[in-house]
């Protein structure tokens, strides 16, 4: 219909692609020669300029090409005029943040709704640099809502909901961080979910798993159904039209050569008549001479031509509808095998976090703390030494604690005390009493390697209140922590070397 430019040297569409062209060709030049007019302005030398501006950063440019239609609809819009369609594709231009770069604007009208398209040189004509096309989706149809409002016609309502949503999302992180600096909004669409399979699941998603599954099946049995119906539809319309128009034709072409050549068959007929064979035999001279024989027979090939043309146009008919939704069965197919494959994974990751979040509650009930402020002061309690000593009293005249020995079995009592489970197998294999040893034997060597202060806490209550319970803790975390290194002291060690003839690697 009509081509515009902007920012080019010419109006002529031909010549303003090769502009464009040879921009994109030498756009390092032209960064490299404004690096230099910015040293010369700066008072700099190139090098020093390129050494602390460093005005080359960032990734090289690759894809200079940015295209993009503006399209009306044919019956709902008015029929726009060729300012109003330039109008529109400046500001469509404006929202992407490209004034300054070359474009082409060419309108056409092979199809029903007037559209014009936008060639955009993404490369600035001034420093070199690509322009950032990040987000345009969300620029264009930010754009495509305020020009639907402004003109009065709303033909995608879907937009408008989807905007509404982000709107409200904007709201509640602006209120989120008023109280919270690193709160954070969501997203309306998942970056790889298509918006009506994200809006099934989340209608969905509080259902059990097999439900999900059973209504995912019953949604594709449905959607399969539908195809088969619409192909079936298609096959019957196709063979409807064959039957009313194409069949018709081929049977009228049919008659027609098979009546031509039974008159001319009838022409070339002797009669048995002597009269009648010379009249016959001049007519034949005479269409012999006029080429008459030649143009009937002409004419009876090029129908067999048409007749043949449209057997196989009907035959390509046939073939394209069924290749058309093969592809378009296999696409079905495809789309249905990821949307199972992202509910399993959906379901996955849910049964993933309920697993998480019973652990982090049984985690809660054995220690008793709530996931506040003040966990970290409850998960590390003072004990009473009334408290402390009673419970030492009570492991020590147990079965388990007279079969142990050492200053392990301390700390695996302490770890038991703090609500850590205690692994009986592991005790005894740490164990290193003499079974030949009496009672008492036993009793005063638990003492001595306990350490004075701790052995009287375990054998005289009544000595425990002379120690004070921050003495006792300390002693606690000390013994622990020797316990710790010791233990990575012999994860550590290094292992003999083994026998035999040992093979050197140079």
């Amino acid at each position: 219909d009509f081509t515009e430019t902007r920012n080019l040297p010419t109006r002529d569409p031909h010549k303003a692609l090769r502009c464009m062209q040879w921009l994109a060709a030498h756009a390092q030049d032209v960064r490299l020669a404004a690096a230099a007019a910015a040293a010369r302005a700066a008072g700099m030398s190139y090098e020093d300029y390129v050494r602390t501006k460093n005005p080359f950063r960032g990734r090289r440019g690759v894809k200079p090409v940015y295209t993009m239609s503006i399209a009306w609809h044919p019956t709902k819009n008015d029929k726009p005029s060729r300012e109003h369609m330039i109008a529109a594709a400046d500001e469509v231009i404006r929202a992407l943040g490209m004034t300054d770069r070359q474009c082409l604007m060419v309108a056409h009208t092979d199809t029903p709704h007037p559209h014009i398209h936008l060639i955009i040189n993404r490369v600035s004509p001034i420093n070199g640099k690509f322009a950032n096309v990040g987000n345009d989706w969300l620029k264009l149809s930010a754009w495509a809502l305020d020009y639907e409002r402004r003109t009065g016609h709303i033909l995608c309502f879907e937009r408008m909901l989807n905007w509404e949503k982000r709107r409200g999302h904007r709201e509640a992180k602006s209120e989120a961080r008023q109280t919270n600096d690193n709160a954070r909004g969501r997203y309306v669409r998942g970056k790889d979910t298509p918006r009506r399979d994200l809006d099934w699941w989340n209608a969905h998603r509080h259902l059990p798993d097999d439900a999900i599954r059973a209504a995912r099946a019953n949604r594709q049995s449905g959607e399969l159904k539908d195809f088969q119906n619409a192909f079936a539809k298609a096959i019957v319309g196709l063979e409807t039209r064959a039957a009313t128009i194409d069949d018709k034709q081929i049977k009228k072409l049919q008659a027609e050569v098979a009546r031509r050549q039974a008159k001319y068959l009838a022409k070339h007929n002797r009669p048995a008549n002597r009269t009648q064979r010379a009249i016959h035999a001049i007519r034949r001279m005479a269409d012999y001479i006029t080429g008459r024989d030649f143009l009937e027979n002409r004419h009876i090939k090029s129908l067999n031509k048409s007749i043949t043309a449209l057997e196989q146009r009907l035959e390509r008919d046939r073939a394209s509808v069924r290749s058309r939704y093969a592809k378009a069965w296999i696409s079905l197919e495809k789309r249905h095998a990821a949307e199972r494959e992202r509910d399993e994974r959906r379901i996955a990751e849910r049964g993933r976090k309920d697993r998480g979040d019973a652990a982090i509650t049984r985690a809660r009930k054995q220690f008793n703390v709530r996931s506040d402020a003040s966990t970290a002061a409850k998960l590390s309690p003072k004990i009473a030494a009334g408290k402390l000593s009673r419970h030492f009293r009570k492991y020590a005249k147990s079965k388990l604690a007279e079969r142990l020995e050492g200053r392990r079995a301390l700390a695996r009592i302490v770890g038991n005390l703090s609500g850590k489970q205690t692994n009986v197998d592991d005790l005894r294999r740490e164990s290193l009493v003499r079974p030949n040893e009496n009672e008492r034997d036993r009793n005063s060597a638990y003492s001595k390697k306990l350490g004075p202060t701790i052995a009287t806490n375990l054998l005289s209550p009544s000595q425990s209140t002379a120690h004070t319970a921050a003495h006792r803790e300390t002693e606690i975390v000390a013994e622990m922590s020797r316990v710790k290194e010791s233990k990575a002291d012999r994860q550590c060690r290094k292992r003999a070397r083994p026998r035999g003839r040992t093979r050197r690697i140079e």
